[in-house]
């Protein structure tokens, strides 16, 4: 178990009102001590010392080769499920509910009801092989390459939909080069989230081009919940850090504004239509809930504590 999104999980699931019996890690140093109050063990523990029979297992291993082999160590114990959580969930802070169906979902169950599925932890493709830098040392060679270094998307949709056939996959990153230099991503997003509605997928990107994108893909990504990954190179991390920097600045002072504004409304513009979550006439403060917006999350950004639920859309 990853331990930062181990600690994410169980402390999410603990908040949805399930009980988190232990957490099992394969690192010797983790044994006997307590995260989030609940006791950390070892895999010999959940062979002999839990009630398998009705107790779920959610993985929490974000490396590849560590989901098999965890999976080998306990696929045979007798667990009615066996679930493994897309990273997506620990990065965004989103809400974990077993009982939700994949696709709406962050788990992706390995076993259901005692019945097996085929799974891939994780696929990379590269969209691209040219990228809009000239790293020294890249290791996807991408300073080679010329323009015409594209996947066709007629092949791309196919060997998708080959991979489909074997079963389900949990993350599924399109890579460069630099992705976004492919004409017409939107095509590749959109089949991409079709053939695989339940799988976490990422655009993993240097992030220069990030400012310049088209709003309409822009919009084709957040429809089709595709997160961008920006990769550690040292002159778009600072860019990134600014932006992330910028933008909680803007956060906060989303508090100071509601405190002296009488009438304030604040709409969430990033779907196809704008959305309310908040008015306020004077003392009067009310709230709406969407998917990309609960009561927690408004109470974060205004700092308001008594709201009032109401239909303001």
């Amino acid at each position: 178990m990853v331990k930062d999104l181990g600690q994410y999980a169980t402390r999410e699931l603990m908040n949805e009102g399930y009980e988190v019996i232990a957490i099992i890690d394969n690192h010797v140093e983790m044994r006997g001590k307590k995260i989030e109050e609940v006791s950390v063990v070892g895999p010999e523990k959940i062979r002999y010392g839990l009630d398998n029979e009705s107790t779920d297992l959610i993985l929490t291993v974000m490396n590849s080769k560590s989901v098999f082999e965890v999976l080998e160590q306990v696929e045979d114990i007798g667990f009615k499920n066996i679930g493994i959580l897309k990273p997506r969930a620990g990065k965004y802070g989103l809400r974990i509910l077993p009982d939700s169906d994949e696709i709406k979902g962050e788990i992706i169950w390995y076993v259901k009801n005692r019945k097996k599925t085929q799974i891939i932890p994780r696929l990379e493709i590269n969209l691209i092989d040219n990228c809009n830098l000239n790293c020294v040392g890249c290791t996807h060679f991408s300073s080679i390459y010329g323009t015409e270094s594209i996947l066709p998307y007629a092949q791309y949709e196919e060997e998708l939909r080959q991979i489909r056939k074997v079963g389900k996959l949990v993350r599924l990153r399109l890579l460069g080069g630099e992705p976004f230099m492919v004409p017409m991503l939107e095509q590749y997003i959109r089949a991409a989230r079709q053939i695989f509605p339940e799988t976490d997928i990422e655009v993993v990107t240097n992030g220069l081009l990030i400012e310049h994108l088209d709003r309409k893909l822009l919009k084709v990504m957040k429809d089709c919940k595709v997160s961008i990954v920006i990769t550690p190179y040292k002159p778009t991390m600072y860019i990134k850090e600014k932006i992330i920097e910028r933008y909680d600045r803007a956060l906060e002072l989303v508090k100071e504004l509601v405190k002296i504004c009488d009438v304030c409304h604040i709409y969430d513009n990033s779907g196809s239509e704008p959305f309310r979550i908040l008015k306020k006439r004077k003392e009067e403060i009310y709230f709406d809930e969407c998917p990309d917006w609960y009561l927690e999350d408004i109470k974060a950004l205004t700092g308001i504590d008594n709201m009032i639920k109401r239909k303001l859309n």
